[in-house]
């Protein structure tokens, strides 16, 4: 998930993604801590456990990666009448 949340726009900045990027690292960890307090009390099978957050956040980090490196059509250029 780093590539894609890394990715700067130099026109904007970099703040924003920072403090996104922080936020999804702060919420991956308290997920993979709760599901670890799941699978302790028996509420959650070990092997979904395990692997639940972690495909989930995979397949977020892959819609990421598809929305910064797609390639997109050039615009047609624009006829000026004379």
């Amino acid at each position: 998930m780093a590539i894609p949340l890394g990715a700067v726009n130099p026109r904007i900045g970099r703040s924003g993604d920072l403090l996104i990027a922080g936020l999804v690292a702060m919420l991956y960890m308290n997920l993979i801590n709760i599901t670890q307090g799941w699978i302790i009390h028996g509420k959650l099978r070990f092997v979904i456990g395990v692997w639940l957050i972690h495909a989930i956040f995979g397949a977020f980090t892959v819609v990421l990666l598809w929305h910064r490196l797609r390639v997109k059509e050039p615009k047609p250029p624009v006829v000026k009448p004379a």
